[in-house]
């Protein structure tokens, strides 16, 4: 599958495809060895892919959750996109994290109870 140490242009494109779906699916930490896995390409292929990704600002790596998630080249990309479809791109609003509520308190259990209900 690899010539040398690359994949060849064709299958490095539908792979990066693949990678990216992968990526976008969100929810689960993938290891690069299983990124390589679901991909059905070697560890320093995967590593290839997503470093060339990363360089190029598609995907950027979130230290702290330890996960790639999507770099700044996918939003313009989408607005370019939007603004050709003759759409407007909705901007996100900034997301604000709530600290917990004590472990005992009321509230984290009523919170917990809404999660396991599905609220």
């Amino acid at each position: 599958m690899c010539e040398g140490n690359y994949l060849p242009t064709t299958q490095a494109a539908e792979k990066t495809l693949e990678l990216l779906e992968l990526l976008a699916t969100g929810g689960e930490k993938l290891r690069i060895g299983e990124l390589a896995g679901r991909l059905g390409v070697r560890r320093k292929e995967a590593l290839v892919l997503l470093a060339t990704l990363e360089s190029r600002a598609v995907l950027r790596w979130d230290e702290q959750a330890r996960v790639y998630r999507p770099g700044r080249k996918v939003g313009e990309v989408v607005r370019h996109y939007l603004a050709q479809a003759g759409m407007q791109a909705v901007e996100a609003a900034p997301r604000t994290v709530k600290p917990p509520h004590p472990a005992g308190s009321r509230t984290a259990r009523g919170g917990l109870r809404r999660v396991a209900a599905g609220a």
